[in-house]
C-alpha cells in the first residue's frame, strides 16, 4: 500500500470515530510531530557528539559543570 492509499485509508477511519476522547487522544498523539518539534541538525550534532564523549570515557560531573 502507498503512502496516499494510507493516508485516505487513515483519513476514512478518523472520520467514522464519534467518541470525543478518542479524537482528543489521537490529536494530542499527533502534536509532538509537528515541525517544530523536530531538533535541528545541530541539536542533533552536539547530541551525538555529547554520546561519543561519554563512550569514550569523557565525563564532567554535575557540580564541576555548575561551577564554572
Amino acid at each position: 500500500m502507498d503512502l496516499a492509499a494510507k493516508k485516505l485509508r487513515l483519513m476514512k477511519q478518523i472520520l467514522e470515530i464519534d467518541d470525543d476522547k478518542l479524537i482528543s487522544a489521537l490529536l494530542d498523539l499527533l502534536k509532538p510531530m509537528k515541525k517544530e518539534d523536530v531538533l535541528s541538525d545541530s541539536q542533533r550534532r552536539e547530541i551525538l557528539l555529547g554520546i561519543k564523549q561519554l563512550d569514550e570515557g569523557r565525563r564532567v560531573s554535575l557540580k564541576d559543570f555548575l561551577g564554572k
